[in-house]
């Protein structure tokens, strides 16, 4: 475990002698570059030889960056991150605050280019992806590391630049790839066309699978292995309409018994370090983000789940009896639901971890792929995968038996297994084409250019080429 103090920050088992090297070499590198062309680019060979001569120092480098997911505000479960964001925009989460508050923007579908949220998405995503660049390179010129180690760390820093630019790409379509840290290519970079954006992301993440092994590097599932990257890997292939690679990728996982598993248990999902975790992210504090500010204990003045979505499962499903609360007014006349997949709120026991990536996605996966395919009904087929993901929720079998059938029958399950986590329902929505039909009804003022949220403004009047 690379990424958490005993109490509040998360770097964890790195000596404090190598923590004060990296502070005097890294203040620059991982504190200063709060836009992409503000990182000047003189003081990166020194970072370099500084950061990667020895073992502790290319270690805390890689914690560094972790520790920057964590605590930024799109992906580490709090107020700004996608889970929330996203979970509003699409149809998972109704919105209780005021008219100032971060998601109330994205309720009502009214998100302009100098939203706060969305800069804030934009400049933390390739603040990480200019740090994992300058580890690939810090790496590629040390030679005090050993071989297995510069192997894990290019690994994993090959896999973070790709999972920052799925993001980037699924959230304001073609944006600049970004591969270097040098300074001047950054400054005047262009947006690269969504099919090569796909193209380099899965370059990086065949190499970083290449590089790592199967254990993970630390005693918990929190930092990257080649699951993780097999994982990240199929989604990949599947949103860029590579079936069969995204059969392949997932059905390696699914295989990998040993090391994961679905959970009968739905409330042991999302514990730290369960079977069913290829990648979680440890909280800062001793409950995740996510517990803290989805579970109602008072009428809700933030955010709650959409009553619809809610109310679509069926009442036997495991899912809704174990991952959605109730709340109920005292007079009783009125009810809230809640996402309770995370079970801690206040005053947690450590128990849980944020999930980033986990095993009932590659079923869902493996059977759209199989689906499109024309692997349909019988053994190994698309409605296998999907009756895995039923029974494990306590239904019966799915009686989709067409293509279409079923194409609507992995959407639904997905709908209903992967509810506020990062980003997937409204992602899903957009790759199917159902956007406009879903939230046209629900959202007074939505058009079908929302489907991208704009580039912050700040951005384009740094480097008007982010236009072309």
């Amino acid at each position: 475990m690379l990424y958490r103090s005993t109490h509040i920050k998360t770097i964890g088992r790195i000596k404090w002698k190598a923590l004060m090297v990296l502070n005097f070499s890294l203040v620059l590198l991982f504190a200063s570059c709060k836009k992409l062309i503000e990182i000047p680019a003189p003081e990166n060979e020194i970072i370099r030889s500084a950061v990667f001569s020895d073992k502790g120092t290319a270690e805390a480098a890689m914690a560094g960056i972790y520790n920057k997911l964590v605590n930024s505000g799109a992906f580490g479960g709090s107020f700004g991150s996608l889970t929330m964001l996203e979970g509003a925009y699409a149809d998972e989460l109704v919105s209780y605050g005021n008219a100032n508050s971060p998601v109330t923007a994205f309720y009502a579908n009214s998100i302009v280019n100098t939203n706060s949220s969305v800069a804030s998405i934009w400049s933390s995503s390739y603040n990480i992806i200019y740090s994992a660049n300058a580890v690939v390179e810090g790496l590629d010129g040390s030679k005090g590391i050993q071989e297995a180690l510069k192997r894990q760390l290019k690994g994993e820093s090959l896999f973070l630049r790709a999972f920052m630019h799925f993001y980037l790409v699924n959230i304001f379509g073609a944006v600049p790839y970004i591969k270097t840290t040098d300074y001047e290519a950054n400054s005047k970079v262009t947006s690269t066309p969504v099919d090569e954006l796909y193209s380099l992301m899965i370059e990086d993440l065949l190499e970083a699978k290449d590089l790592l092994v199967n254990e993970y590097p630390s005693t918990q599932r929190v930092r990257i292995n080649k699951g993780a990257a097999t994982a990240l890997l199929a989604r990949a292939y599947l949103y860029s309409g590579k079936w069969a690679e995204a059969e392949v990728q997932s059905t390696e996982l699914i295989n990998n018994k040993a090391q994961y598993e679905l959970l009968n248990d739905l409330n042991t999902v999302f514990l730290k370090n369960s079977k069913e975790a290829i990648w979680q992210l440890i909280p800062v504090f001793q409950t995740t983000n996510e517990g803290q500010l989805f579970i109602l204990v008072a009428p809700p003045t933030f955010v709650a789940m959409n009553h619809e979505l809610a109310e679509s499962f069926d009442a036997t499903d495991k899912r809704k009896q174990n991952w959605i609360g109730v709340l109920t007014s005292g007079s009783g006349f009125s009810k809230w639901h809640y996402p309770f997949k995370y079970k801690e709120k206040n005053n947690g026991t450590g128990a849980e971890y944020s999930m980033v990536l986990r095993m009932a996605e590659q079923y869902v996966i493996r059977a759209e792929a199989r689906a499109e395919q024309g692997k349909l009904t019988g053994n190994n087929s698309a409605e296998t995968d999907i009756n895995s993901i039923r029974n494990r929720a306590g239904l019966g079998n799915t009686t989709a038996t067409t293509k279409a059938q079923l194409i609507t029958a992995i959407e639904q399950e997905r709908k209903w297994e992967l509810f506020t986590e990062m980003g997937h329902r409204f992602f899903d929505l957009k790759r199917l084409g159902r956007l406009d039909a879903v939230l046209d009804p629900i959202k007074p003022n939505w058009e079908p250019t929302d489907a991208l949220l704009p580039i912050p403004q700040s951005e384009l009047l740094s480097n008007p080429n982010l236009n072309n």
